[in-house]
């Protein structure tokens, strides 16, 4: 992995666990992404140890868009294991946007 990749790995985001071809778990992090899934990987102890085998992660810059990401990711991607109510708030359009 080049310097820039770990470089971005280290910012908050959002990320999705895969067994195989599927989402497995969809999950987020204010903290460093790299962290939180090293974590998932290497402790016996997490929830997820073992029950994926690739990845794939988000850079979310700003941190107080970590839970929409996560939300509109859990709403697209059926997983086996998100139970979480995606935190989407909602927007009222005007009228005129239905016509």
């Amino acid at each position: 992995m080049s310097d820039k990749g770990l470089l971005l790995l280290g910012k908050p985001g959002v990320y999705v666990l895969y067994r195989d071809d599927h989402p497995y778990y969809i999950g987020k992090t204010t903290g460093s992404l790299f962290s939180r899934v090293w974590a998932h990987a290497n402790r016996p102890k997490d929830r997820y140890y073992n029950f994926w085998n690739f990845f794939a992660a988000f850079v979310v810059p700003d941190k107080k868009h970590v839970d929409e990401v996560e939300g509109i990711l859990i709403a697209a991607m059926p997983t086996a294991v998100n139970s979480a109510n995606p935190r989407i708030r909602k927007i009222v359009l005007p009228n005129q946007v239905g016509k």
